[in-house]
């Protein structure tokens, strides 16, 4: 299986940042459990994801985290 390539640290930084930001600035808000899962449950079948560290390759942030921020979206349009 080919392993996808990450974003530079730079990148990942910055992405993380405007994630944040936008989660914090909307109210810092979760997802309900069931939203929850099924996002993951999303990324689990991307793959995009880095299943050995819980990372989406496409924007660097983590799943666990990310997946449960309502203001939060997937990069590839999915969720």
């Amino acid at each position: 299986m080919k392993k996808n390539k990450m974003p530079n640290i730079f990148q990942r930084a910055v992405n993380f940042i405007k994630s944040l930001w936008k989660h914090i600035s909307t109210g810092m808000k979760l997802v309900s459990r069931r939203v929850y899962v099924k996002r993951l449950s999303i990324c689990d079948s991307c793959e995009k994801q880095d299943k050995s560290r819980g990372v989406c390759t496409m924007c660097g942030c983590y799943l666990l985290k990310k997946a449960n921020w309502k203001a939060s979206d997937c990069p590839l349009g999915k969720w």
